[in-house]
């Protein structure tokens, strides 16, 4: 037995044994590196939307949905965004889970919505893309806070382009008239609701500017309207959905 090549083997087993330690010891460094660097951002994500925890329990398990909707915002970006065309971003909704979202999507299709009947509009005319932001006829974003009103936002969007193309003016709407007012045409406030519905209140009742009868984002004390308003729906028509030509 040759003790050299013992203690040789030793040695060996000693270097393998270090090295196995210190790549642990990376390993954990950079995912503790990771974890504060998600914390660090999750810390300024509550800052900059005014949030806050009554509980350590709460503070860990939404620090936990938030790491979850980071880590898809990076896996689309790196390696869907140029496939289906659009990038992500955190925003407020970060710390929402799936089903917490879902809550805040109010379109309802209720019985007897079959009766739109669609409509094809000609598209001989157009000659190539047109930015409708560009072109003066979109109003900047708007939120709907946590309540399901994303139909009235979807009809104010409508009435404001059209009367940008019929009046060469851009205007904006109130969204919350109609969370208030049309509940007699079907519509739900924050509940939920359906665009049709809501032009129907317009062809009849002239919507007031968003100035006038701003935003509350909740549907409590029922209609607040107290003068005539600016806008009416003369007329409507739904065009099949995900067809860009339309």
């Amino acid at each position: 037995l040759n003790p050299f090549s013992c203690a040789t083997n030793r040695i060996l087993i000693i270097i393998y044994r270090m090295k196995t330690f210190f790549a642990s010891l990376a390993a954990v460094a950079l995912s503790t590196s990771f974890e504060s660097k998600i914390e660090q951002l999750f810390v300024e994500h509550l800052s900059k939307y005014q949030i806050s925890y009554d509980t350590i329990e709460e503070y860990l398990d939404r620090l936990t949905i938030f790491n979850s909707n980071y880590e898809k915002v990076v896996h689309h970006n790196k390696d869907h965004s140029f496939d289906e065309g659009f990038t992500m971003t955190l925003n407020k909704f970060a710390t929402f889970t799936e089903e917490e979202f879902k809550e805040l999507r109010g379109f309802i299709v209720r019985e007897g919505a079959a009766k739109y009947e669609k409509h094809l509009l000609p598209t001989k005319a157009t000659n190539g893309d047109v930015n409708w932001v560009e072109a003066g006829a979109v109003t900047d974003v708007k939120n709907q806070g946590q309540c399901g009103s994303c139909w009235s936002f979807s009809t104010t969007g409508s009435l404001e382009g059209a009367y940008f193309l019929a009046n060469n003016e851009l205007i904006s709407l109130s969204e919350q008239q109609f969370v208030d007012c049309s509940k007699s045409y079907g519509n739900l406030g924050c509940m939920g609701g359906l665009m049709d519905s809501a032009f129907d209140y317009a062809k009849d009742v002239a919507i007031d500017l968003e100035s006038d009868y701003p935003y509350a984002g909740w549907s409590f004390g029922g209609c607040k309207l107290t003068k005539e308003g600016v806008v009416k729906a003369a007329s409507y028509a739904d065009v099949p959905a995900n067809d860009p030509a339309q």
